[in-house]
């Protein structure tokens, strides 16, 4: 019997990776792509490694969020993508309601800034930050400064995934 429950949670342990494993790559391999025009941000950190993070537009229209009371029941706002100019670069507006109609949107959650004195609310996309190898992100890191990035993301079901970057000349 011991050994019976011994194995089972040996099983269990690489089925629960594994499914972690496909909820992560799902986006990527079955997601629509787009691309966003971004700006790239100091791309090291001695903590957690080398990363380009990353602002978008539509981060510093935040102003959504100042309407939500602290004890709000919401607990997600939404990127939606459209790509107005019909130019294959989607734009991203920030609503606070669900998108319908089979719009592409990146679901967010909302936390209050603990280091603001009016106590704004923060967003993460989980599309802020994309690693690269250490001379890459050296490299980058000059470029960053007068360029522009055109960042290439896969997006299902609200989730959304950083496939690649290039700089643009603005």
């Amino acid at each position: 019997m011991k050994s019976k429950f011994i194995i089972f949670v040996f099983i269990l342990q690489f089925a629960l990776i594994a499914a972690m494993f496909i909820n992560a790559y799902a986006v990527v391999f079955f997601g629509t792509e787009v691309k966003v025009i971004a700006r790239g941000v100091d791309p090291r950190d001695l903590l957690t490694g080398n990363y380009v993070l990353l602002e978008y537009e539509f981060k510093k229209d935040e102003n959504i969020t100042k309407d939500f009371p602290s004890n709000s029941d919401k607990k997600h706002f939404y990127a939606l993508l459209k790509d107005e100019n019909q130019d294959g670069i989607f734009t991203l507006t920030l609503s606070d309601k669900k998108p319908t109609n089979n719009e592409l949107f990146i679901t967010s959650k909302y936390t209050i800034s603990k280091y603001t004195p009016e106590n704004i609310y923060a967003s993460k996309f989980g599309i802020e930050r994309y690693f690269l190898p250490k001379k890459e992100a050296e490299i980058l890191e000059k470029k960053l400064i007068t360029q522009k990035t055109l960042v290439s993301l896969k997006v299902l079901n609200g989730k959304a995934r950083i496939v690649h970057l290039e700089l643009i000349d603005e």
